[in-house]
């Protein structure tokens, strides 16, 4: 017997083969193809097997692409770890379907119905349609386990463990009870079809959660609900913020009166997904700022369209530069939108939190910057040293507490957008020196700002980030000295003038003793920077 293997896992690839060798050491294994270009190439130089081994999930797609492209002209095993392609898998030529990890008594089950039917010389209709409608029957019935990639491995995780399962830009990760975390690679829809309704409600597009892992339900801000979690699920969230999207949009109409704004350079897939999961939550108008991207990236750029408007610098000009054309757009171009928020384009901000942040400024008239948790085990170190660092630096010389100063999440009032125009930098300290614009200054008030909790998403240990650790690091505290500087040059000059005063003027007016005191207390004031009443 000859068959070909189509696997990209090196390890399950060999153990199929040693697996097959001990069943039967006739079978010759001819190729093994790790993708669905080598496939369907071999499948077209070659004269078919007798068998082949198909793997479901492939390096560059899923091995059903293959009958699309080439004719399969031979019986196919399927052997995968995901059990939901099981009825595509019998619209094609498969004769059997194996869950990983493989066992030699199924596998040899499988070897034994190939050389009955094609004994037979072909494949009994009646029996392909009993398998169909018994895998139906099974799909019909509610799992009991989901089987999780781990390493090498697949662990069976019990349905009853499950606190909720969320999903966005792609993937899905189960949460459980025990505060673990497991990707898994299925979509919400499949997922939910297997679950007992009884026991888990699908709460939106992105979440499915179980019924005894609610504590209550409430209204939360921007008609929105909120699902309190109980204390045995609260390892990841005290709560899942549900956004009545449809309530949301009629109260405040976020389609009109809000517009995202994603400055990119050089972005992956990321960048269109980011912007799908935006018009998903009810975005209606983005702003897609290309910084000046290499022409190999520009096809990760999405299509113009009523909803998508993509501004391009034909050059690259800093984050700053890109965040100040987007607003000068805004301004110039888009008379409805009351609220303007930033997001990053790599998929680490959530389009719901985006759409919480907004609605908050909608509501309120006030900034609203999103902050992360940079005690979560996920946040790089540079990340965390960073963050860390800068907060404190803002709250010792600015009196500014800030709790994430390089949050890229954030939401501005209309009324806000000229003065930004208007900030200093170009590139990555120009978010610094936004919010030392909101301390207060001469003819113009201090800006209210509130901070709001977001998701703390890192991917690939944040390496798509353009931010570069010691050259931007620098620039922002580069803006932090200069302003420390020019406060203690002022300083300087402040008291040095009421010495000589009080030197040399008021002796003549009071006593030296209340002469010495007046001064020790502009002293005082100067370093605390609140005013001390001397009266006479």
């Amino acid at each position: 017997m000859k068959t070909v293997i189509i696997e990209d896992e090196c390890v399950a690839a060999q153990t199929l083969q040693e697996l097959l060798q001990e069943i039967d050491p006739a079978i010759e294994v001819l190729a093994v193809l790790p993708t669905v270009e080598e496939s369907v190439e071999w499948f077209s130089l070659n004269a078919p097997p007798d068998l082949a081994f198909f793997d479901i999930h492939l390096a560059d797609g899923t091995s059903f692409s293959i009958f699309e492209q080439t004719d399969v002209a031979c019986p196919v095993i399927f052997t995968t770890a995901y059990d939901e392609y099981a009825l595509k898998a019998f619209e094609v030529k498969s004769i059997d379907y194996i869950l990983k990890p493989m066992e030699r008594k199924t596998l040899e089950r499988a070897l034994t119905k190939f050389r009955e039917l094609t004994s037979k010389r072909q494949i009994d209709p009646d029996l392909i349609a009993d398998l169909v409608a018994s895998m139906k029957e099974s799909k019909a019935r509610s799992k009991s386990n989901f089987l999780i990639p781990h390493k090498d491995k697949l662990i069976p995780l019990s349905i009853s463990k499950i606190a909720f399962i969320y999903s966005e830009n792609r993937i899905t990760s189960i949460h459980t009870f025990d505060g673990e975390k497991h990707n898994i690679d299925s979509s919400l829809d499949v997922l939910y079809k297997q679950l007992d309704p009884d026991k888990f409600f699908r709460a939106s597009r992105q979440y499915i959660i179980a019924r005894k892992a609610i504590k209550d339900m409430s209204l939360w801000f921007g008609n929105k609900l909120s699902v309190n979690l109980s204390r045995t699920a609260l390892y990841f969230c005290r709560r899942i913020v549900i956004s009545n999207f449809n309530m949301c949009l009629r109260d405040i109409n976020v389609s009109e009166n809000a517009m995202a704004v994603i400055p990119s350079l050089n972005p992956d897939h990321k960048l269109i997904d980011t912007v799908n999961s935006l018009v998903e939550v009810g975005f209606k108008q983005i702003v897609v700022v290309n910084d000046g991207s290499g022409e190999a990236y520009l096809k990760y750029f999405p299509d113009e369209s009523d909803v998508i408007t993509v501004v391009t610098h034909h050059e690259n000009r800093g984050k700053g530069v890109a965040l100040k054309t987007a607003f000068d757009y805004t301004l110039n171009n888009r008379p409805s939108v009351k609220a303007v928020v930033t997001v990053d384009g790599d998929a680490q901000h959530r389009s719901e939190d985006a759409l919480r942040i907004v609605c908050n400024t909608l509501e309120k008239g006030v900034v609203s910057l999103g902050y992360r948790d940079f005690d979560k085990p996920q946040v790089p170190f540079r990340s965390k040293l960073g963050n860390k660092a800068t907060s404190l630096a803002f709250w010792i010389v600015f009196g500014l507490k800030i709790r994430d100063t390089q949050t890229g999440l954030r939401a501005y009032p209309r009324s806000m957008l000229p003065q930004l125009c208007e900030v200093a930098g170009e590139r990555f300290e120009y978010e610094t020196n936004s919010l030392l614009d909101f301390k207060k200054a001469p003819g113009r008030k201090a800006v209210k700002f509130e901070q709001i909790p977001i998701e703390t998403v890192y991917i690939e240990d944040n390496k798509s980030s353009h931010f570069r650790p010691f050259i931007d690091t620098l620039r922002i505290f580069k803006v932090l000295f200069m302003f420390a500087t020019s406060s203690i040059f002022s300083f300087m000059v402040d008291i040095t003038v009421f010495y000589l005063i009080s030197l040399f003027a008021l002796p003549k007016f009071i006593n030296d003793d209340f002469a010495w005191n007046i001064f020790a207390a502009k002293l005082a004031c100067s370093f605390s920077g609140k005013k001390i009443v001397v009266e006479f």
